[in-house]
C-alpha cells in the first residue's frame, strides 16, 4: 500500500534531511519551506498536523526542498522577507535584507526627527526597504530611492505599491549620484552600499555566495571602494547640517573615518554600534 503522509510526517522528515545535508537552522527552514509549498502558516503546520498531504501537494514539498537542498535562500524560494515588521517582496536581482539594517533606519528616523530633515535619499535601494521604512514610519519626509540596476529599481517599486507608498518616493535608475542632478541637495543621505572585502566574499556561505547579487555585495579589495565614492560625491549633495548614514562592515571604521578626516567641510563624524557591539552605521555630519 502506498504510504499516506501527513503535515507532520513531512515535517519531521524534512528537518532530518536538512541536518544531514548540513542546513544551518534546519527546523526553521523546514518550517518555512513546507508551509509555503502547503500554502499555509508556520503555526498550521501543527495545527493542521495530522493532516494527509495529496500527491500535488507532496510533489510541491519535494520541489521546494530540492531548492534548499542546492542552498537557495529560503527567501528567494518564497519570495518574502520581513523588515521593520513589514513585508517585502525579494528576488535574486536583490539583497535579502539584514536584521543590522535596522539599525540604519533606526538610526535615520533619529536624525529626521530631532533635526526636522525633510529632504531624503537612499542610495543603492535594492528592494527599497530603507526607504520604504522610512516613509512608513514619518509623514512629512520627500524620498528619492536609487539603485545601479533596473531590476531591483523595479523589485522596489513592487514593494512601495504593496505598502501604499509609491506615492511618497521617487524612484531613480542611477549609479550613486550621476543621475541626480548637480543642483540636487539633501537633509539626510542614508545607504547600505555593497561593503564586502573581495577576500572575504569567497569565504562566505553558499546561500550568499551562489544567490545574491555580487555587485550589491562586492566593495572592492578591502571592501571600501564604493563607500568612498559614495562620501565623495555625498558631501557636495548634502545640505549644510546634513547628515550622511552609511552602513559598514566589521572592523572597517578606522579605515572610513581616516578618509572622512581628509575631506572639507565636516563638522563631526559618529557611529553607531549594532546589537552585537560592531561599528555599524557611520554618521557624517556636514558643517
Amino acid at each position: 500500500m502506498t504510504r499516506i503522509w501527513t503535515t507532520l510526517d513531512v515535517l519531521r522528515w524534512t528537518i532530518d534531511y536538512f541536518k544531514s545535508k548540513g542546513i544551518p537552522s534546519p527546523r526553521v527552514e523546514a518550517e518555512v519551506i513546507i508551509a509555503y509549498a502547503l500554502g499555509i502558516k508556520r503555526i498550521d503546520l501543527y495545527l493542521q498536523h495530522d493532516k494527509p498531504l495529496s500527491p500535488e501537494e507532496l510533489g510541491r514539498c519535494r520541489h521546494f526542498i530540492k531548492r534548499k537542498i542546492g542552498r537557495e535562500p529560503s527567501q528567494y524560494i518564497t519570495g518574502q522577507r520581513e523588515f521593520w515588521s513589514l513585508d517585502f517582496y525579494v528576488s535574486p536581482d536583490v539583497l535579502i535584507p539584514r536584521p543590522e539594517t535596522e539599525i540604519l533606519v533606526e538610526t535615520a528616523i533619529t536624525y529626521i526627527r530631532e533635526n526636522f530633515y525633510k529632504f531624503i535619499i537612499d542610495i543603492g535601494t535594492g528592494s527599497g526597504v530603507i526607504a520604504i521604512s522610512l516613509a512608513h514610519e514619518i509623514d512629512n519626509i520627500e524620498i528619492v530611492a536609487t539603485d545601479i540596476s533596473i531590476n531591483a529599481i523595479l523589485v522596489a517599486k513592487k514593494n512601495a505599491a504593496k505598502h501604499s507608498l509609491s506615492h511618497r518616493i521617487e524612484f531613480v535608475v542611477s549609479d550613486l549620484f550621476k543621475g541626480i542632478s548637480r543642483a540636487k541637495q539633501f537633509d539626510l543621505i542614508v545607504s547600505n552600499p555593497p561593503y564586502v572585502a573581495i577576500d572575504d566574499y569567497e569565504k562566505l556561505e553558499p546561500e550568499i555566495r551562489l544567490y545574491e547579487p555580487p555587485e550589491a555585495l562586492i566593495g572592492g579589495e578591502d571592501g571600501l571602494d564604493i563607500v568612498r565614492n559614495l562620501i565623495s560625491e555625498g558631501v557636495e549633495h548634502l545640505r549644510s547640517g546634513g547628515t550622511m548614514l552609511i552602513e559598514i562592515g566589521q572592523g572597517q571604521m578606522e579605515k572610513v573615518e581616516r578618509f572622512v578626516r581628509n575631506l572639507e567641510n565636516i563638522k563631526q563624524i559618529k557611529v553607531v554600534k549594532d546589537y552585537s557591539g560592531i561599528d555599524r552605521v557611520v554618521c557624517i555630519e556636514k558643517g
